[in-house]
């Protein structure tokens, strides 16, 4: 019998998702696959990271559940318009879940991200500039992911998804709170999934966080694909199961990020998104009613 997702968790990019992803897959009921954003239904947009985009493929990641719920999360599902109808055309009793994140800190983050990757070869300020000169920036082959101010403006988007799915099966949470009081996000999520709580092992962990490793050779080396990775790796496939493996390999490169150094963004820089935000801003908040 082919299974599908009841739930998605629809993004926003650098909003909490990748953290949500993990509290979620924690619990028994719940079955997230371990390819964590095969983007299936943005598969004909210019990605350059990999993705699913063949239906019998989409659909392998979800025949080994045995759970109640199944879902994925795809932060691409809030970037581009039309995709909310797609979804709804194949999945249209599946539950959305959306994390926002206040649209300055946001931009930033994802800059951070692109610079910790090494995708990234502009000052913050410089490529906000090009954008607010009306510039659409490209860089790896993809507009997805370097159009800091773009990527923010999600609040059109979020209406798509109530107006298709119904503002009771849309749940829009508050990275703040993800942040500041993770059971309670996690407590309201149970409830809209109709879930059991759980305790949460690790409530106050953020995953993929931004900033710069404190060894550069070693992101490099866990996130490359070079043959000695793969040399390294083959004796551990046949010792630990993939989530094992996966877990540790989070849990390493998570700690390489954190212990080393943050950017910061400049007063002046802010000022000048909070002014560009301003409106979108208010829409987010009118969205989760505070």
């Amino acid at each position: 019998m082919n299974k599908q997702p009841n739930f998605l968790i629809i993004g926003s990019a650098k909003s909490g998702t990748t953290t949500l992803y993990h509290h979620l897959r924690a619990h028994p009921d719940v079955f997230l696959p371990d390819f964590k954003e095969p983007h299936y239904f943005v598969r004909d947009q210019v990605l350059n990271f990999d993705i699913i985009d063949e239906h019998s493929a989409y659909q392998a990641l979800f025949n080994s559940a045995t759970e109640r719920l199944i879902g994925e999360a795809s932060t691409g599902y809030l970037y581009f318009s039309g995709t909310a109808e797609k979804i709804h055309r194949e999945l249209p009793n599946c539950k959305i879940v959306a994390l926002i994140r206040n649209p300055t800190d946001r931009a930033f983050s994802m800059w951070s991200h692109q610079i910790r990757e090494g995708l990234e070869d502009m000052q913050f300020e410089e490529a906000v500039q090009q954008e607010l000169d009306g510039t659409t920036r490209h860089n790896q082959g993809t507009e997805f992911g370097f159009n800091y101010c773009r990527l923010g403006i999600i609040s059109s988007l979020l209406k798509e998804y109530q107006g298709l799915f119904g503002i009771d099966n849309v749940f829009i949470g508050d990275y703040e709170m993800l942040r500041k009081d993770p059971i309670m996000l996690m407590n309201q999520l149970y409830e809209f999934l109709d879930l059991d709580s759980i305790r949460l092992v690790d409530p106050n962990k953020i995953y993929n966080a931004s900033g710069n490793p404190k060894f550069g050779w070693l992101h490099s080396f866990l996130n490359s694909k070079s043959l000695l990775r793969r040399a390294i790796v083959f004796p551990l496939k046949t010792l630990l199961s993939e989530r094992v493996r996966h877990m540790a390999w989070q849990k390493l490169r998570n700690w390489n990020i954190t212990s080393g150094t943050r950017h910061t963004l400049k007063p002046e820089t802010r000022a000048l998104l909070d002014d560009y935000f301003s409106d979108e801003r208010k829409a987010l908040e009118n969205l989760i009613g505070k």
